[in-house]
């Protein structure tokens, strides 16, 4: 499985970044209706869209193309 419902969704510091609102299968793209971000990360449009960590500015979601997703997880990237 790629995510897990409630998996956390991190970024270089303490910070909490958002958790997936659902599993995502393998073979599936995590779209935005898979993710929820905290209120605390900012939104940046510049490189297609991504949401950092005010404190340590590290990317902890970032849109590809359309509606796909790619999430930093505990485990790593995934997308």
């Amino acid at each position: 499985m790629k995510a897990r419902d409630g998996e956390e969704i991190v970024c270089n510091c303490a910070q909490p970044a958002g958790s997936f609102r659902n599993n995502v299968e393998d073979g599936a793209s995590i779209a935005s209706h898979d993710i929820e971000i905290e209120p605390l990360m900012i939104w940046d449009l510049d490189n297609g869209g991504r949401w950092f960590c005010p404190t340590c500015k590290e990317t902890a979601a970032q849109r590809f193309s359309g509606d796909r997703w790619r999430v930093r997880t505990k485990r790593g990237w995934v997308e």
